[in-house]
């Protein structure tokens, strides 16, 4: 029986492995790991600004829909409304205009910004800003900011097409490298 203890005890440490393998073994698997892990963190970081640019495009789109509505409503009440060649919109039997005008900046002639107002409601990008607001205007002219509509704007443009009688609203995004126009337009309806 002693004898079989010790060939037991002799075939055990001759089966383990030793530190160094052991150490071998984990550096192997540290330098197979490290790519690994630097495109899991690189996919995390291109799922979360993706995910944020897309937030930026749908905040646009709830913008146009938003502003979209607010036409219909202030136009569209059963009457018929008309696009007239000053840029603004008369609603027959009704008070409700809709009006687009070109700002020049007044610390620089060549850039303008545009204001979209509907019922009293303005819809513009300030000079130095990256956003676009809603806002009225006060007494003395200056617009009162309620809510910020859409960020990250370069630019917000609004034009109207009297012959094909439609608004187009154009607004520029940019997010670090990536520059995107959104755009959207309106067209006017008319009732029989």
């Amino acid at each position: 029986m002693n004898k079989f203890k010790k060939n037991l005890f002799k075939k055990l440490n001759n089966s383990g492995f030793s530190l160094i393998e052991l150490m071998i073994a984990i550096a192997l698997l540290a330098v197979l790991m490290t790519p690994a892990y630097a495109l899991i963190l690189n996919g995390q970081s291109i799922f979360g600004y993706e995910v944020e640019y897309q937030d930026f495009i749908a905040d646009v789109h709830m913008f146009f829909e938003y502003v979209n509505t607010h036409i219909r409503r202030a136009g569209f009440k059963g009457q018929q409304y008309k696009l007239n060649d000053d840029g603004s919109i008369n609603v027959q039997e009704s008070e409700d205009i809709i009006s687009i005008n070109k700002i020049p900046d007044p610390t620089d002639s060549s850039k303008f910004r545009y204001e979209l107002n509907i019922k009293g409601t303005i819809y513009t990008k300030p000079f130095g800003t990256d956003t676009i607001i809603k806002g009225t205007k006060n007494a003395s002219g200056d617009i009162i900011v309620h809510k910020v509509m859409v960020e990250h704007v370069r630019d917000f443009v609004v034009e109207k097409n009297a012959d094909k009688g439609m608004i187009t609203i154009s607004v520029t995004l940019f997010y670090d490298d990536i520059e995107e126009v959104i755009s959207t337009k309106i067209y006017e309806r008319y009732q029989d």
